[in-house]
């Protein structure tokens, strides 16, 4: 090992901590996803909410920026909004309950209309009203 007992690290937030940000993993909200291929079938997962808990995923074509605050929520997106149906926002691409384990699977169909951007952000927000919390967000490449 690295001559730090694993009780220490886990005390310590320091056990698998992939961003370095001093909470173990196993205690983040997790949002990963597949590539982004124009006319396929990808996928986003969520890990970290509770059984039943509704999972709400959110994107943007312009990345990462300082995206809305949710009503009612501490939430605040970290996605940067663009012109969607007429009003800029950051637009939501679908809710999906969390399965037993707190995971949630979202299909996602990939449209042509991407056709012309090298990436896309996403981020997941768990929704519990004034206990709402928000995965970070990811960037996905899109690809031909």
């Amino acid at each position: 090992g690295d001559g730090v007992s694993d009780a220490d690290e886990i005390a310590a937030g320091t056990a698998f901590d992939a961003d370095a940000d001093g909470l173990p993993d196993a205690c983040e909200l997790q949002l990963v996803g597949a590539d982004l291929t124009l006319g396929q079938l990808s996928w986003l997962w969520f890990v970290g909410a509770q059984p039943g808990q509704p999972v709400v995923f959110f994107f943007s074509i312009e990345g990462l920026g300082s995206g809305p605050c949710l009503t009612g929520t501490p939430v605040c997106l970290g996605l940067a909004p663009f012109v969607f149906e007429g009003s800029r926002t950051v637009p939501a691409l679908g809710v999906i309950t969390a399965d037993a384990e707190g995971a949630a699977l979202l299909p996602l169909g990939v449209p042509a209309a991407l056709n012309g951007l090298t990436e896309v952000a996403f981020q997941a927000v768990v929704a519990a009203g004034p206990f709402s919390l928000a995965s970070a967000p990811i960037v996905l490449p899109v690809l031909p």
